[in-house]
């Protein structure tokens, strides 16, 4: 599931997102990254901390798939005015978004 996707579909999820309300926050924050990483320099692997000061890990197989937290990213490298920006194949939940029976699952 891509983001733009699911932001298409579920209109009162990207206001939630927006609004910066309860678990939302975190949602956005776990994909955000106070510095840049391009793909270039993930070898193997590379981690960083996210906004939300959590560890993210980077990861490059030997077929060249690269992923953030096992999370493939589709799109690489797309330079901003204030940053660089991958698209993942889905959407990273952080623990303190997940449901409790997601949690239990765990």
């Amino acid at each position: 599931m891509r983001l733009h996707y699911y932001k298409l579909q579920n209109p009162p999820f990207v206001r939630q997102v927006l609004s910066g309300n309860g678990c939302a926050r975190d949602i956005l924050e776990t994909h955000l990254l106070p510095n840049v990483i391009c793909s270039g320099v993930v070898q193997s692997k590379a981690r960083t901390l996210n906004q939300r000061g959590k560890h993210v890990v980077f990861s490059r197989d030997e077929e060249d798939v690269l992923t953030v937290e096992d999370v493939e990213v589709t799109v690489r490298d797309v330079m901003g005015t204030n940053g660089v920006l991958h698209v993942v194949e889905e959407v990273l939940v952080p623990e303190s978004a997940r449901s409790v029976d997601d949690a239990l699952k765990v």
